[in-house]
């Protein structure tokens, strides 16, 4: 079989022995050619004027599995092949992005600072211990016995002092009333209270009688009566001494019969003391009666001493000196303290926070304490407490009742309450709020028995009150929160190696059915509405394509225990402007804005992670528009460029195909610098597109024309520059859809020789 392969072997000479064997077989000598005369003639001879063919090659059936192993484009890691012969590009890979979302975590917002103030008090009584002293008083009384007018007359008796005389019954009238008033008003809060004296507290009456020697003194019949002020307390007869013969307590008038003693005591256990409407108690001190004397002998001298003396009462009551004040009201006193504070601190607050709704908190507890000092101390009893600690609304419970006794020392606590929450705090102003807390309440003892010993001056209240756990800060258990906050950041998605066909210019990857999934995992409770924009980049520089997406909700949820998926699925349209070649990267710029209308939520104990998962399903199901443009360089022998200058080849291709592509070759000569020898000499051919159940059948070919005015001797390459393309037919690329090619060689001008150049 003659071929174009056999034709390069035989060579110029070759051909010289082809030309010779030609014309001896072909024509009779003519003696009138000779040697000399060949000469002169035209010896230019043409082979195979009508042409000829000879086949170089075939292929047989090449399946696109074997395409993808072959050529040392990497294309068979490069494709995924489905177990349904089909093939695809696919990406998919994992990031965490919990660093980008890190700005945004309320979870920061662990503790805050712990709580306490303090509130001191200097409350009054209103026991003055001035009003509580009682001034001393005397009552006297003095009459002379009577009557003298029916006594001897002295003058007319002898002057004789030892002469005795008869000296008749006589009296002496005693009428003493004294009214007094006792100021009080500084103790008339209290109303009716009793004052026990400090000392033992005794009202006496002396008698001086004259010539109690020699006379006898008696009361009349009636006695002697008398009263002291009701608001005295006697607690019955035996406290007068020597005991009278009656005694009414109701009234204070005790009334002595028969002799009278020189000295009667009265013992006073206490005063009770009712102010009237002007802070008085108003006192009578009354004694009334006679004292007679008993007839008897005297002496004349003793009568004249008789004569020149008087009865005398005197009545005498101590200053009184408080030494227990026992009230029949309450003792009482007013608390009432406010103290300002900061709940928050700038720095505790994540940047753009603008309304805390809720900060719930564990292991978080009020504590009180109160210590009084200079309070009186009490016979019995104790004193109370009801107290109201009013913290600002916004902290609950936001109103604390206390109520209980103060110990011995002073000292009162509650048992720690816990504080479950801080909410609706407004900080849209960008000013911490400040808070006021305030303790009121009233401090009693009722219808108390007071030691007025040592009774101080003030009576001090100090009162802690403090917010925390045990060691000292206010623990945060959860968050809700609104914010105005953004944070912008950027993903990228690598694509690695790629056969280089994928991102020739010219390349165009329209795919059916293509489709990039983007799933967001989270368990954040921050309400983020993003927009994304995907741009493909290439050699370092973006490309024109690009993918807006506006308003993506983000995965949200209140539980961190429960994670959140939300996906975002691209199909072919929207992947047609990224993906016309496959690019080195897919570059998403993410703008993320938390909700300020919905309330973030955040769990400091969580753990708090968001991930994106991406997959990119590329199926090898052609669309209108592929194209996949690559190129080869093929060099060649000076055989090839021998025979272009000698005659024009015709390189016949035939072509049977079931692969859903269509193949545009087209072929430049390059020379030795690879440069084009002449553009226009380049050409090519088109196949047509298969599919699986009938080949396509294309014939086409390329002749290599010869030019005089062009140098083929300089040929060195054949540049092959390949474009499949699609037609939109939607059929996917299998594994066994096949090509089958058939090349031969022909010269369809024969081959023109010139025998002086041989």
């Amino acid at each position: 079989m003659f071929s174009l392969e056999s034709l390069g072997r035989i060579g110029k000479y070759g051909i010289d022995c082809i030309i010779v064997l030609c014309a001896l077989n072909s024509c009779q000598y003519d003696s009138r050619y000779d040697i000399e005369n060949l000469k002169n003639l035209d010896l230019t001879v043409t082979l195979f004027e009508g042409g000829v063919e000879f086949p170089v090659g075939h292929t047989g059936r090449v399946t696109v599995k074997q395409l993808a192993a072959m050529g040392g484009y990497g294309m068979d890691s490069f494709l995924e092949g489905n177990e349904d012969g089909s093939y695809a590009i696919s990406y998919s890979g994992e990031m965490d992005l919990s660093d980008r979302f890190a700005e945004l975590d309320l979870a920061s917002l662990r503790t805050l600072d712990g709580l306490s103030f303090a509130a001191k008090e200097e409350v009054d009584l209103g026991i003055d211990e001035s009003a509580l002293s009682i001034k001393g008083f005397n009552w006297y009384s003095s009459g002379r016995l009577s009557p003298f007018s029916s006594l001897p007359d002295v003058d007319m008796l002898p002057e004789n002092p030892r002469l005795e005389v008869d000296l008749p019954s006589m009296y002496s009238e005693i009428n003493v009333s004294e009214s007094f008033a006792i100021n009080v008003k500084a103790m008339s809060r209290f109303g009716e209270y009793s004052i026990f004296p400090k000392a033992s507290t005794e009202l006496t009456v002396e008698f001086d009688l004259p010539a109690k020697d020699k006379l006898e003194y008696s009361s009349s019949d009636n006695g002697i009566s008398v009263r002291i002020p009701d608001w005295a307390y006697v607690s019955d007869i035996s406290a007068i001494s020597p005991a009278p013969a009656s005694f009414d307590p109701t009234t204070g008038i005790f009334v002595f019969k028969g002799a009278i003693p020189e000295r009667v005591t009265v013992s006073i256990s206490r005063f009770d003391i009712s102010p009237d409407k002007d802070g008085c108690v108003s006192g009578v001190f009354e004694m009334s009666g006679t004292v007679i004397t008993a007839p008897t002998k005297i002496t004349l001298g003793e009568l004249k001493e008789l004569e020149e003396a008087s009865v005398e009462v005197t009545a005498s009551f101590p200053d009184i000196k408080a030494g227990t004040l026992v009230l029949s009201s309450d003792l009482s006193a007013e608390m009432s303290g406010k103290v300002d504070f900061n709940l928050l601190s700038s720095g505790s607050i994540p940047s753009g926070v603008e309304y805390l709704s809720e900060i719930t908190l564990e292991d978080t507890r009020l504590e009180l304490n109160i210590d009084a000092a200079g309070l009186p101390h009490l016979d019995s009893g104790a004193y109370e407490l009801d107290l109201t600690i009013s913290l600002p609304e916004c902290i609950s419970p936001s109103e604390i009742v206390a109520k209980g006794s103060l110990d011995a020392q002073g000292h009162f606590s509650i048992d720690p309450v816990d504080i479950l929450s801080i909410k609706d705090i407004d900080l849209s102003s960008g000013t911490l709020p400040t808070f006021s807390a305030t303790l009121t309440g009233t401090l009693r003892a009722k219808s108390p028995s007071i030691k007025l010993d040592n009774l101080a001056d003030a009576v001090t209240i100090n009162a802690e009150v403090a917010i925390a756990a045990s060691d000292g800060n206010v623990h945060i258990s959860g968050i809700r929160a609104r914010c105005s906050q953004t944070a912008e950041y950027s993903e990228s998605i690598s694509f690695g190696d790629v056969p280089p066909m994928f991102r020739n210019e010219g390349t165009c990857l329209d795919l059916r059915n293509s489709e990039l999934c983007i799933e967001l995992t989270g368990n954040t409770g921050i309400p983020l509405t993003a927009d994304l924009q995907i741009v493909p980049w290439l050699s370092g520089k973006a490309c024109e394509g690009k993918l807006s997406l506006y308003g993506i909700e983000l995965p949200c949820t209140p539980d961190p225990s429960l994670p959140v998926v939300k996906s975002i699925s691209l199909g072919s349209e929207e992947l047609a402007p990224l993906l016309r070649v496959i690019p080195d990267s897919l570059q998403i710029s993410i703008r993320a804005a938390v909700d300020p209308k919905k309330d973030c939520v955040a769990d400091p104990s969580a753990e708090y992670a968001v991930s994106m998962n991406y997959s990119l399903n590329l199926p090898l199901e052609i669309g209108e528009n592929f194209s996949l443009c690559f190129a080869d360089t093929l060099e060649v022998g000076q055989e090839l460029a021998d025979y272009m200058e000698m005659a024009t080849i015709g390189l016949v291709l035939d072509v049977e195909n079931t692969i859903p592509l269509g193949l545009e070759l087209s072929i430049d000569f390059l020379d030795g610098e690879g440069n084009f020898l002449r553009e226009e000499i380049g050409t090519s051919i088109n196949t047509g597109h298969g599919n699986a159940s009938e080949a396509s059948l294309t014939h086409a070919e390329i002749l290599l024309e010869k030019k005089p005015e062009i140098d083929m001797s300089r040929l060195a390459a054949l540049r092959m520059e390949y474009r499949l393309n699609g037609d939109g037919c939607g059929d996917a690329l299998n594994a066994e859809d096949w090509i089958s090619a058939c090349l031969s060689a022909r010269l369809p001008q024969g081959l023109t020789l010139d025998l002086r150049e041989l």
